[in-house]
């Protein structure tokens, strides 16, 4: 079957597939460079270690949003490699995947490579380049989620 040539501009609805726009949780700030999930409505949070978590990404951008969920949006990377605090971090970690480590006052930024004694853990990508003992460069590609689900 012939299909006719389009004639008018259309468009496509394609979208870039490096970053998404996720609307907030309620009372959050998300610092640039924190790991990012999923609160139980679906909003962004910063990282926080619970079941069925979903891993957005990593903040581009430092956001605050008030106290009405989704007021605000946060533009976070789900693709590239991004520098993660660690501890005790040698050779043996290239390769390995990592699990998002529950930060402080929102600033989540560290990664285990073990989930062991850790509830909820989460995966967020894999290990390519082992800085120093306390840094290393994580692969997100294929551990955040893609799309924006709100």
């Amino acid at each position: 079957m012939a299909y006719a040539n389009v004639t008018t501009p259309t468009a496509d609805g394609m979208k870039d597939g490096r970053m998404s726009a996720w609307p907030m949780g309620a009372s959050q700030t998300i610092y640039s460079g924190s790991a990012v999930n999923n609160d139980t409505s679906g909003n962004a949070v910063f990282f926080t270690a619970r079941q069925a978590a979903l891993f957005l990404g990593v903040a581009a951008e430092t956001v605050t949003n008030g106290a009405t969920a989704a007021a605000n949006k946060v533009q976070v990377w789900h693709t590239g490699a991004h520098v993660f605090d660690c501890a005790s971090a040698d050779a043996t970690w290239l390769g390995v995947e990592v699990y998002a480590s529950t930060g402080t006052s929102g600033t989540s930024r560290a990664v285990i490579n073990s989930a062991d004694g850790l509830t909820g853990a989460t995966k967020v990508g894999r290990v390519v380049e082992v800085i120093s003992a306390t840094k290393v460069r994580v692969r997100i590609d294929g551990y955040a989620l893609k799309e924006v689900g709100a």
